[in-house]
């Protein structure tokens, strides 16, 4: 009986998986960083040189946009 090839192993991922992983990774970050600049009070965005408008505007981008 002849061994079947396997296509895709974990230890060499194909590019279209890598571009997927990366993508999904890309959005994760936007999101729970976005999340996380709504939640900064105003002396934090002063500290990091951002204001309220622009922190609302960053947030309120949707995940998948840059």
């Amino acid at each position: 009986m002849e061994a079947k090839t396997c296509y895709w192993q974990a230890t060499d991922p194909s590019p279209v998986f890598l571009r997927v992983k990366n993508t999904l990774d890309k959005w994760n970050r936007n999101f729970l960083t976005r999340r996380e600049l709504r939640r900064l009070e105003d002396h934090q965005l002063d500290d990091i040189g951002i204001d309220r408008l622009d922190a609302e505007r960053e947030a309120g981008k949707p995940f998948w946009q840059d």
